[in-house]
């Protein structure tokens, strides 16, 4: 028995799961060790890395088996990364945690369908700071999910609308998420709407609660 399974055995796991949420959180708050905002750090402040240390715990429990933690838990960091953003007005990396999910849904569940989705979101998010270019979510969607050139030019071209040229100020506005992105191209482009009828056993796709607010 090795010693994540004696862990496991002493302690339930949505206990667990609790702990390392609010210690994550307590981690990537405000003032606290890993500053998100691009202030004090790099033009992404400490995002991505904020987002390594989510994927590293999320996979602790994937090697368990434990998948609803894991996913509970990356589904948590999006929702905290975008809290950040929503009440500083600065921009907060949140492609590379985006990209866990993908990652999370393709390979561990098999779910191919709510993994497009996410890497819709983790293109926006990366696109919104000029950085899609050649970004994992721009070459899952053309290469692994049938996303045509043509599908995403026009996502591009919704997105290029509301690209900031600085990441310091006005980014808690609806537009400046990558959800609003999403959005505005279902709206937009119903002839693309193939993209989400994918498998997937995904019931209930959560609402981003900082962009709704």
């Amino acid at each position: 028995m090795n010693d994540g399974q004696r862990f496991y055995g002493k302690y339930d796991t949505q206990s667990v799961l609790e702990k390392c949420k609010g210690f994550l959180k307590n981690c990537c708050g405000e003032n606290d060790q890993v500053d998100l905002r691009p202030i004090h750090a790099t033009d992404n402040g400490h995002g991505n890395a904020a987002s390594l240390l989510y994927i590293y715990v999320a996979w602790s429990f994937i090697a368990m088996d434990k998948f609803f933690a894991a996913e509970e838990l990356l589904l948590d960091g999006w929702d905290t990364f975008n809290a950040i953003q929503s009440q500083f007005g600065c921009k907060v990396y949140k492609g590379q945690l985006a990209n866990g999910l993908v990652i999370f849904y393709e390979q561990v569940l098999g779910d191919i369908g709510t993994a497009t989705r996410w890497a819709l979101l983790t293109h926006a998010d990366d696109a919104l700071v000029q950085h899609d270019k050649y970004g994992e979510g721009t070459q899952k969607l053309r290469y692994r999910f049938g996303m045509s050139k043509e599908a995403l030019d026009d996502f591009n071209e919704i997105i290029h609308d509301n690209i900031l040229y600085q990441r310091i100020n006005d980014w808690n506005q609806p537009n400046r998420f990558a959800d609003d992105q999403l959005v505005r191209f279902v709206l937009r482009y119903p002839q693309h709407a193939h993209l989400f009828a994918h498998p997937t056993s995904t019931l209930e796709i959560p609402p981003c609660i900082p962009y709704l607010t």
